[in-house]
């Protein structure tokens, strides 16, 4: 096997790496509730709580080994697998914007179904906990607890304070306190209320979405300006004099402070890119 099919597989195994590290499914650890495992069930539980850290290390780890074999040169194998171990933080932040996103989507829709609980005579408190089973999947939770509440206290008013103080969602908050706000008024308008408090949500979200979609355009742009030196100064590490030059302490300078730029202008991207979604 000549050494061109090598630096091939070794390239097919960095890809298939990086696919695998944002492609397997991360599944909630389910608890076995038998008493003659306690100690298993700790073990998945610290496992989870450190979930990150070790896929970090684990990436780097293995990332170093294979360009090592590749490049075989340590100053550009260490900045990349630094990198390939920030992998697990980038999918779990992004797994957890998108749940955000599935979030905030779903409230319009739960939303329309208060309304329409409203207007055909049903009681707001009932409307709400009505949530809890025929609204959004994503929103559940939330109105599952607050029917708990609801049904062990019978009062509206303080189901929905704590569920205003429990909860981290804005949009939730800010529905539970326009309820109070409505309701200590009076709460004859609640309606009315809801309807206009809909259409800004509406409204809101539509102009949150242009604003998300021209950030991620620059980012993305100075995501792949960022990476594209690096993916050329793999393939010209195949070259045995470009190897050894880059051995050298001149070499090692070279690549450092290109790095450096490279992040002082990916950082200097990312900050255009947020004033521009914010203008």
């Amino acid at each position: 096997m000549n050494k061109e099919t090598v630096s091939l597989l070794l390239i097919w195994q960095i890809f298939t790496l990086g696919v695998l590290i944002f492609l397997v499914p991360t599944n909630k650890i389910t608890i076995n509730r038998r008493p003659n495992q306690p100690h298993k069930m700790n073990l998945k539980l610290k496992i989870k709580k450190y979930e990150n850290q070790l896929a970090s290390v684990s990436c780097a780890f293995i990332s170093f080994l294979l360009l090592q074999l590749l490049c075989e040169t340590v100053v550009i194998s260490l900045p990349l697998s630094i990198l390939a171990g920030s992998f697990p933080w980038i999918k779990s932040t992004a797994r957890e914007r998108r749940k955000q996103k599935s979030v905030q989507d779903a409230w319009p829709e739960a939303l329309d179904h208060i309304n329409s609980a409203i207007k055909s005579g049903v009681p707001i408190s009932q409307a709400l906990a009505n949530l809890a089973e025929r609204g959004p999947t994503v929103l559940s939770p939330f109105f599952r607890e607050y029917k708990a509440q609801l049904n062990s206290s019978g009062n509206l008013e303080l189901a929905l304070k704590n569920l205003c103080l429990t909860t981290q969602d804005p949009i939730l908050k800010r529905l539970t306190q326009t309820i109070l706000l409505v309701r200590n008024v009076g709460g004859v308008q609640v309606g009315s209320v809801l309807r206009t408090f809909t259409t800004f949500l509406r409204n809101d979200l539509t102009a949150r979405r242009e604003t998300e979609m021209r950030h991620g355009w620059i980012a993305n742009t100075a995501r792949i300006a960022s990476v594209a030196p690096w993916i050329l100064l793999i393939f010209l590490t195949f070259q045995p004099q470009t190897r050894t030059a880059y051995n050298t302490l001149t070499g090692a300078i070279v690549v450092l402070g290109g790095s450096f730029v490279i992040a002082i202008a990916y950082l200097w991207m990312s900050r255009t890119a947020k004033q521009v979604s914010s203008q």
